[in-house]
């Protein structure tokens, strides 16, 4: 028996031109979008956070706000299954309470648990962790194209690596099944480079047993390299100096960059001052503030937050570990061309991490190789999609991989030459699940079909 039409007092229903809004509460809800196309037209996207950088979650037929389905079912010694749209936050925070914490990191708390397995994630990953957060998934139950209830977990592996980092094209997923452990502390040290000095480093970086973390100060002529070596239970978080850390590089650079950039119209007074403070903030936090943290402190950081008052735009490329000192001296010959040329520059500093091979995923960007990526970042925007255009002609001579949510100015053609018949293994996929396109919007259809 079909279900019915959900009613407008069971979940939130907006129509704004050609996009029906629509906040479900449960997976019957779902299923009974996914059954009515009449109602609820495709394409059919879910969302969480919504922090994506580029259009993937774009639409103009029906957004599901998936931030309602965040009940916490279950938690073992070492799994928890959630609600898809819990926020990374809450669940860190639940976990700390009992001791626990989640296996691998990702830069923003603030994301939904079904938007960061759905994606690729990045963060300064330690020994033992995977590359990228849904390497962590076990199980998860999806809602088809069609509307039809299944349980995703080892005994179909193949849909489990489709579906981790799958962007949301195989169905709606709604809960979460993930692996967790007792909180492990790290230790972190840190040392300042020139660039030519960090090329010479980055060999060594690729292979250190340590999470690898650095910023880019490319005008400045300095890297700051934040080195994460995994501790013991007997060593102690140290709270105040990891809050510190927080605030410094993630509200009190980017709040200081906003405000001189609007208050300082003269580019020659403006920039030296926006990069000396950059250079004393990560001094101040590499030297003064070396501390022991851990996953589970860095996963309820205050700070890092998407939404803030100073608004920060980023774009990500990933790079082959055996290429990425060449792309250092790249980068910053490009800023200096590109600023002297343009007169536009990133105002923060990139942050560069390592990323571990990877292969859970089928679009897993690390799949083949260790990885580093580079998170371009600015609170400047006039001139900004020019920058990234012209940054990812740079990308793709140095076998730049993009990331679908995260990598503006990318092509058609850097997708397909970076993924590969991985790539073409997931068209082939997506088909036989999506045949009538049900989940597929334009950025996709462009992209991956």
């Amino acid at each position: 028996m079909p279900r019915k039409i959900i009613s407008k007092s069971r979940m939130r229903t907006q129509i704004q031109a050609s996009v029906v809004s629509v906040c479900p509460k449960s997976i019957d809800d779902v299923i009974a979008i996914l059954k009515e196309p009449r109602h609820y037209p495709g394409p059919v996207r879910a969302v969480g956070s919504n922090s994506g950088s580029t259009r993937n979650a774009s639409t103009h037929g029906t957004l599901l706000d998936m931030t309602a389905m965040k009940s916490f079912s279950r938690i073992s010694a070492d799994t928890v299954r959630v609600g898809a749209g819990m926020q990374l936050r809450s669940l860190a925070d639940r976990l700390a309470r009992d001791g626990l914490e989640l296996v691998g990191g990702y830069e923003y708390p603030e994301r939904t648990v079904g938007g960061v397995i759905s994606s690729g994630s990045l963060s300064a990953d330690i020994p033992g962790d995977a590359g990228h957060l849904a390497a962590s998934v076990i199980h998860l139950t999806l809602v088809t194209p069609r509307g039809r209830e299944i349980e995703v977990g080892k005994d179909m592996p193949e849909l489990l690596r489709a579906v981790r980092q799958g962007y949301g094209l195989f169905g709606v997923v709604c809960t979460v099944t993930l692996k967790i452990r007792p909180i492990r502390p790290y230790a972190i040290r840190n040392r300042e480079f020139a660039f030519s000095e960090l090329m010479r480093f980055i060999p060594d970086m690729s292979e250190v047993r340590a999470g690898v973390k650095i910023f880019l100060l490319p005008f400045r002529n300095r890297a700051f390299v934040e080195l994460r070596f995994a501790g013991n239970g007997d060593q102690q978080s140290s709270l105040l100096p990891w809050k510190i850390r927080d605030w410094a590089c993630n509200k009190a650079i980017p709040d200081f960059v906003h405000s001189v950039g609007r208050i300082v119209p003269i580019s020659k007074l403006r920039d030296p001052l926006i990069d000396g403070f950059s250079a004393a903030a990560q001094r101040l936090v590499n030297k003064r503030l070396s501390v022991v943290g851990s996953n589970a402190m860095e996963q309820t950081g205050q700070f890092r937050k998407l939404r803030q008052a100073t608004s920060v735009t980023y774009s990500s490329w990933l790079f082959p570990a055996a290429r990425f000192a060449q792309v250092v001296y790249a980068y910053r010959e490009f800023c200096l061309r590109h600023y002297k040329v343009t007169g536009f520059r990133c105002d923060l500093p990139g942050i560069v991490y390592r990323i571990g091979h990877d292969q859970s995923a089928l679009l897993s960007p690390s799949h083949d190789q260790a990885l580093f990526a580079l998170n371009l970042r600015s609170t400047n925007m006039d001139g900004w999609d020019n920058f990234l255009l012209d940054f990812a002609d740079l990308a793709a001579r140095f076998d730049g991989i993009p990331l679908f949510n995260q990598t503006r100015g990318m092509l058609p053609r850097h997708a397909h030459d970076a993924y590969g018949q991985r790539l073409v293994r997931f068209r082939e996929l997506r088909r036989q699940h999506d045949a009538e396109n049900r989940c597929l919007n334009q950025f996709f259809a462009e992209y991956i079909d």
